[in-house]
């Protein structure tokens, strides 16, 4: 191939015929890598220069480049293919085929881009190479307004617009936040009949609203305390009253605060390091910091500690020599947790957990030093949650810590999977899980519990969404199957207003207050200047296919996908060739489920198969468990 492109280089047809040749053989996805190291995708991005043959085989090669993930082939594709077909897309001569067909290839990119390259990475990128979003964002927000009823495959280019918006919003916040109708768009398509479509556009409008307002403000124990001493206004400590004055977290930490005099105060005659230990050991989560932050005030030569913190190894020693063992560990890893020294809290937690299964502090402090990819770490949290020792407390602060990673790693699958692939289905059952647990412990939780404000829902009037604030965004979750009404929501939302403007000196409202005003400020509107949108979105392929229509590709590019249907086979994939129409058979990777026709099987079981060693190596802890000999099982 490559001796046949440099002989006739200038030979428009044969270079046509070439590079559609590569594309076909771009399905595998071993074969892909090799064809990406001999240096083809600069040959296909100089094809698009030349008119007569950019119309046929440059960008529908390019998208069958896209359809399997590679860190290696993506960080080269930011850096060069992206910035090169971004000012394609501006050129004004440009055929209105082939502005769909770029901003197709650029919607595939973008979305899975943002998986391998850093956010702040690929801005700074695409800025380096004179990107101007602002100008991409306006042709997008023109094509999406108009009717453009002539077009034959207006309904998968409206998903690849919304898709690609919501991805330049993704790296170029602060562009979307100044763009008025980027902002009403997002919030009309929260109206569409799609849950994709309301996924994405949930996603674009809660990252610009994030760049323009910053990240959501909230109170700490430490606030907490100061509201208590300083007092509370009326209108709060009647209600909390009403609640029940010894049911609230205040109330708690009062308590607890008061069991640990030696602690806080300065009246106490003697160190009496056990019972303090064991009072210690049964500090609440949220109220840790906040108690171990004290200082010292007895420090000396026997006591040479500036902090309660380091006190901590000390009194786990006495707790021991009195055969108190398991609060001694939950000392050791107090300590270890507060010094930040994760690594070493798994082999002491579990080691515990092994001794004294039903105490709950082990599987939290596990829960808090999960490692992994952001997929491996939900996995162990959910795990640990589903465990039945776990206080409410300790759930609560793992769902605190979580939830944000959860919910936009979720939301994400949702904007890059498709109803008709195993992930989706696997995406939708997380994201009721998470659901499920945060009902859960923000209806259990008191009212003036820190934090709360934000795993409570802050709009509840549509039946079709319900609008989650997690510790640093926000979280529309597009179902009607998950709406809940938070308990006391009026006045968790009151005691956070109070506790953190009287943090910050100032009278502002809250910015959960303010993105549910703006939604409600603007879904009127937004509905009836994007009605046409609206309507494409309600018969957009992703509609079609959360139907139950016809199944695409996980890309929707280059070939399709005869098993993609939630019982479909993780092993063997049947594809379609859209050339030469001839059926292939090809094998998916155990690990990242990327096809092909050669795979290395493991040697042991020959069951698995890998693209390549790094694969087998990744997927050897979770595989190891079920690997079995077919020899030694008969």
């Amino acid at each position: 191939m490559s001796r046949l492109y440099t002989e006739n280089e200038k030979n428009d047809y044969i270079v046509n015929e070439v590079i559609g040749h590569i594309g076909n053989m771009c399905i595998d996805a071993v074969l892909r890598n090799k064809i990406y190291r001999d240096g083809w995708l600069p040959r296909i991005l100089q094809a698009l220069e030349r008119p007569r043959i950019r119309q046929y085989s440059p960008l529908p090669v390019l998208q069958t480049f896209l359809m399997h993930p590679s860190p290696e082939l993506f960080k080269d594709l930011c850096t060069n293919v992206i910035p090169r077909l971004s000012r394609h897309l501006l050129n004004p001569t440009l055929r209105s085929e082939d502005v769909g067909s770029t901003i197709n290839t650029l919607s595939v990119l973008l979305a899975n881009a943002t998986n391998f390259v850093s956010l702040s990475g690929l801005s700074f990128v695409l800025k380096e190479n004179k990107l101007e979003p602002a100008k991409i964002v306006n042709l997008l927000m023109d094509r999406m307004s108009s009717s453009r009823t002539k077009e034959s495959d207006l309904f998968k280019t409206t998903c690849f617009e919304i898709s690609m918006i919501v991805s330049l919003t993704q790296i170029f916040p602060d562009v979307a936040s100044s763009t008025p109708r980027l902002l009403s768009c997002f919030v009309a398509c929260l109206r569409s009949d799609s849950c994709k479509v309301r996924a994405s556009a949930m996603h674009g409008l809660l990252k610009a609203w994030s760049a323009k307002f910053g990240p959501p403000s909230s109170f700490n124990v430490e606030d907490l305390m100061r509201g208590y001493f300083g007092g509370l206004n009326s209108e709060i400590a009647s209600r909390l009253n009403v609640y029940g004055k010894e049911r609230t977290y205040g109330f708690q930490c009062l308590s607890c605060l008061n069991s640990l005099s030696a602690v806080v105060g300065s009246e106490v005659a003697a160190l009496e390091f056990f019972r303090i230990g064991l009072d210690m050991a049964n500090v609440t989560p949220g109220m840790d910091h906040y108690v171990l932050s004290q200082p010292f005030r007895w420090k000396s030569l026997e006591y040479p500690f500036d902090t309660w913190a380091e006190a901590l190894p000390h009194m786990a020693d006495i707790l021991r020599s009195h055969s108190e063992f398991d609060s001694a560990d939950i000392l050791d890893l107090k300590y270890i947790l507060h010094c930040g020294k994760l690594a070493a809290v798994r082999e002491l937690a579990e080691n515990a957990a092994q001794r004294t299964p039903e105490v709950g502090f082990w599987y939290y402090a596990l829960a808090l030093t999960a490692t992994g990819t952001n997929g491996d770490i939900l996995r162990q949290i959910r795990e640990h949650l589903q465990n039945r020792h776990l206080s409410s407390e300790q759930r609560f602060y793992v769902l605190y810590k979580y939830s944000s990673l959860a919910l936009h790693f979720i939301a994400d699958e949702l904007r890059s999977t498709r109803p008709a692939e195993p992930m989706w289905e696997e995406a939708l059952s997380r994201l009721a899980f998470w659901y499920e647990n945060l009902k859960a412990a923000v209806n259990d939780a008191a009212p003036d519990t820190p934090h709360l404000n934000f795993l409570s829902t802050i709009q509840r009037s549509e039946p079709e969404f319900s609008i989650l604030s997690t510790s640093s965004s926000f979280l529309i979750v597009p179902t009607p199957k998950l709406r809940s009404i938070v308990r006391h929501y009026d006045l968790i939302m009151t005691i956070h207003e109070f506790l953190t403007n009287k943090k910050a000196s100032d009278s502002l409202p809250s910015v959960e207050r303010m993105v549910e005003r703006f939604f409600l400020d603007n879904i009127v509107s937004g509905t009836s200047n994007w009605k046409s949108l609206i309507i494409r979105t309600n018969s957009c392929v992703w509609a079609e296919e959360e139907r139950g229509g016809t199944p695409l590709g996980p890309s929707g590019l280059g070939m399709k996908f005869f098993d993609a249907s939630p019982n479909a086979s993780f092993v063997k994939t049947t594809v379609l060739d859209a050339t030469s129409r001839r059926r292939m058979h090809l094998y998916n990777c155990s690990w990242c489920l990327n096809p092909s026709a050669v795979m290395r099987k493991c040697a042991v079981c020959g069951s698995a198969r890998y693209c390549d060693k790094e694969c087998q190596k990744r997927d050897w802890k979770a595989h190891k468990k079920v690997c079995k000999s077919q020899e030694i099982t008969i």
